[in-house]
């Protein structure tokens, strides 16, 4: 019970990177097959055991059981996310930062646009901070 205690948090603190190292308890199980030899129906087979009273379909059989290919994706999502949102600031800051060290010009454009980004961005936090919480 310890050891598992201490793996998950390890995992947690992303202390351990899962490979050859990968702690492997007593009643863990592993569903592993080829690709394209039935997985999916097999995911299906499982989430219908895990969750008789709901009708499990091709629309909500990644949530109960996600697939490999669903995790992984998922950790790719926020970085491509976010990119378009970050680009007019750190152009800005690139811009103001510029034209402070070479005295160029003023920057105060590029800094009243980083505080405004700033204001919204805050502000969209605090509105759909609930929102994104409890959503499934």
């Amino acid at each position: 019970m310890i050891r598992r205690v201490i793996a998950g948090a390890e995992r947690v603190l992303g202390l351990h990177a899962p490979g050859r190292n990968l702690a492997v308890f007593p009643d863990d199980t592993f569903l592993v097959s080829y690709p394209k030899s039935g997985n999916t129906w097999a995911r299906f087979l499982i989430a219908n055991l895990i969750h008789p009273g709901e009708k499990i379909d091709f629309s909500n059989v990644n949530r109960i059981i996600p697939g490999p290919e669903v995790t992984r994706n998922r950790e790719l999502m926020l970085p491509l996310l976010l990119l378009p949102i970050s680009i007019p600031a750190v152009v800005s800051m690139t811009r103001a930062t510029t034209g402070i060290l070479t005295g160029e010009f003023v920057p105060i454009v590029h800094i009243k646009f980083l505080a405004a980004y700033c204001v919204v961005f805050t502000a969209a936090c605090f509105l759909l901070f609930d929102m994104v919480l409890n959503a499934e």
